[in-house]
C-alpha cells in the first residue's frame, strides 16, 4: 500500500483546482489579446475563430480538393491571427494553454504512470500527514555521522557502539529494501540521546519518499489523542482520521514509549494498536529510553509478550549524541 484512497483524491482535487486556475487566467489572456486587437486594428480574433470553425467543420464531409482549400485558409487565418497579436504588442505564445507541469498538462499522469509532480506532492502530503511535526528529513543514512559512536567495547553488549551503530544501519537499510516483501516490527531501546529517534526518521524519510504512508508519533501524543477521540474529550476534526490512521498506515512509529502516564487506559489502547496491527501484517516501530527488563515490568504481559515475540529487539547505546554535537 501507498497513498490511501482519501490522500489520492486530495491529490486529484489539487490538480482540479490548477486546472481551473490556469483555465481562467488563459481566458482572460484570450479576452485581453482580443480586446486589444479589436481597439487597434478593428478586427474580432472571435470572428476570425468562428470562421475557422466552420472551415474545420467543412471539411468533414468533403472531397480532397475542398479540404485542402480549407486547410489553406485556416493557415491564412492562423497566419493574421498571429501577425495581428504581435502587433498589439504580446509575445507568440501569450495565449498558449497554461500548464504548472509541462509534462502531464496538470493531469498528475503520463499515460498510466504517475508524473514526477504527482510523486512530489505525495511525498509533500504524507509528511504532513506524519503527525510529527519534528521528523527531520536532513536525518538520513547517508548523513548518519559514525565518528560520533565510540569504538570501545561496550562490556554489557560486548561489542562498540561504533560496530553496533554500523550493524543497525545495516538492518535498517534492509528493512526499507524488503518493507513490500514483508512485514516487519522493530523496538529500539537505549540510553537518552543514544540515537533513536535518529534511525527512527532514517526509515521514515526513505519509506516516504517511495510513496509510503507512515504516522510517526511520540507515546505521549499518541495516547492523548486516542483518548480525545474515545472519550470524546476536546475533539478536533482530526482525532477520526488520525484514529483509523493508526491502523491503516504502512508504518507506525510511536517514540520514546514509557514517556506516558502508565495506567489502565494506556496499557489496553496499546495492546490493542500493537495486535491489531499484527493481525492486518502492518509494520511496526517502538522505541524507548527503558532497557527490556523495565519494559517486562512496566507493562502487561499481553504487551510485553508481543513486543518480545514478534518485534526485532535492537540497543542503542553510547554517549549522548546531542551532547557531542
Amino acid at each position: 500500500m501507498s497513498l490511501t484512497n482519501s490522500q489520492v483524491d486530495e491529490l486529484m482535487r489539487n490538480y482540479n483546482r490548477t486546472q481551473n486556475r490556469n483555465n481562467r487566467i488563459h481566458e482572460a489572456r484570450l479576452k485581453e489579446v482580443a480586446d486589444k486587437v479589436y481597439t487597434d486594428f478593428g478586427v474580432s480574433l472571435s470572428e476570425l475563430n468562428a470562421e475557422k470553425i466552420s472551415l474545420f467543420k467543412s471539411k468533414l464531409f468533403s472531397d480532397a480538393d475542398t479540404c485542402r482549400a480549407a486547410d489553406d485558409k485556416i493557415a491564412s487565418i492562423n497566419a493574421k491571427e498571429n501577425e495581428l497579436i504581435k502587433k498589439a504588442g504580446f509575445s507568440e505564445d501569450y495565449l498558449n494553454p497554461i500548464y504548472t507541469c509541462e509534462l502531464c498538462h496538470d493531469t498528475g499522469y503520463i499515460g498510466n504512470q504517475k508524473c514526477q509532480c504527482f510523486k512530489k506532492a505525495g511525498i509533500e502530503l504524507l509528511y504532513k500527514n506524519t503527525n510529527n511535526k519534528n521528523l527531520d528529513r536532513t536525518h538520513t543514512f547517508e548523513n548518519f555521522n559514525f565518528s560520533l559512536f565510540p569504538k570501545d567495547t561496550e562490556p554489557r553488549f560486548g561489542v562498540s557502539p561504533y560496530d553496533n551503530a554500523k550493524s543497525i544501519v545495516k538492518f535498517c537499510k534492509g528493512y526499507v529494501s524488503d518493507f513490500d516483501a514483508k512485514s516487519r516490527n522493530i523496538f529500539f531501546y537505549g540510553n537518552v540521546g543514544a540515537g533513536k529517534t535518529y534511525l527512527t526518521d532514517c526509515i521514515s524519510n526513505e519509506l516516504i519518499k517511495t510513496l509510503h504512508s507512515v504516522v510517526y508519533t511520540c507515546a505521549h501524543d499518541f495516547f492523548n489523542m486516542v483518548a480525545d477521540y474515545e472519550f470524546n474529550r476536546n475533539t478536533s476534526d482530526k482525532s477520526p482520521a488520525y484514529t483509523a490512521s493508526l491502523l491503516e498506515c504502512d508504518l507506525l512509529v510511536i517514540d520514546d514509549l514509557g514517556s506516558e502516564n502508565i495506567n489502565s487506559f494506556t496499557q489496553s489502547t496499546l495492546f490493542y494498536y500493537i495486535n491489531e496491527r499484527l493481525l492486518l501484517s502492518k509494520s511496526t516501530i517502538i522505541s524507548s529510553n527503558y532497557a527490556l527488563d523495565d519494559i517486562r515490568q512496566m507493562y502487561s504481559e499481553r504487551i510485553s509478550s508481543r513486543i518480545f515475540g514478534s518485534y526485532t529487539q535492537i540497543p542503542v547505546f553510547g554517549n549522548d549524541l546531542r551532547v557531542q554535537k
